[in-house]
């Protein structure tokens, strides 16, 4: 697939043009149907809404609804195979482009998938219980996947901070204003943090 751009229309007519002209020559047979060969401000593109008006993609309507489909029928069923959990995970991350905040939703996702891996043996097939968490994070995408859009161009931003931490301290740098901080974790934090770990790890 091809996504052609342009300042202004007479722009995009004449680099069609000559995109159509050199596929001509190179010997692709062009669908006349499958290609939208007029310009346009908005266009579906991979399942995606471009909209150059409004400089954003977002998902179409029938990929949202299948997405929430997915969602609700893994919640309803409760206990499911890691290849189906991983089948819904893939569209997640294939459906990213067009959801601003997708990375926070399906990192969870993918943790838990790893876990259940390592836990039976890397078997796909194993079946395991979807968690009360793990079901928040799917209703989130039920409840916002038809209202979600991703920006095209992101300005630069007007504030910029590096952070890390382990399980004993903390520290972060502002680069705008040039300054550091740091600290230890309270005992009762790293408290949290072991048991956090253990978790993880068992």
């Amino acid at each position: 697939p091809i996504c052609l751009q342009g300042q202004t229309y007479s722009a995009c007519e004449q680099n069609i043009s000559e995109t159509v002209e050199l596929l001509d020559k190179l010997g692709f047979t062009i669908s006349l149907n499958k290609s939208v060969l007029i310009p346009s401000k908005r266009i579906v593109f991979l399942g995606f809404i471009l909209c150059s008006e409004t400089m954003t993609i977002r998902l179409t309507e029938k990929k949202c609804d299948d997405i929430a489909e997915l969602c609700s029928n893994i919640i309803r069923c409760r206990r499911i195979t890691i290849k189906q959990f991983s089948q819904i995970i893939g569209k997640l991350v294939a459906a990213s482009p067009g959801v601003m905040h997708a990375p926070l939703y399906i990192k969870p996702l993918e943790q838990c998938k790893e876990k259940q891996l390592k836990k039976h043996k890397g078997n796909f097939n194993s079946f395991f219980t979807i968690t009360q968490d793990i079901a928040e994070h799917l209703k989130w995408w039920i409840k916002n996947i038809h209202s979600c859009f991703k920006n095209i161009t992101i300005s630069d931003p007007n504030y910029v901070m590096f952070t890390d931490s382990s399980g004993r301290m903390w520290g972060a740098y502002d680069k705008t204003g040039n300054r550091r901080t740091n600290g230890f974790w309270s005992a009762e934090e790293q408290k949290q943090q072991d048991r956090k770990s253990t978790r993880l790890n068992s």
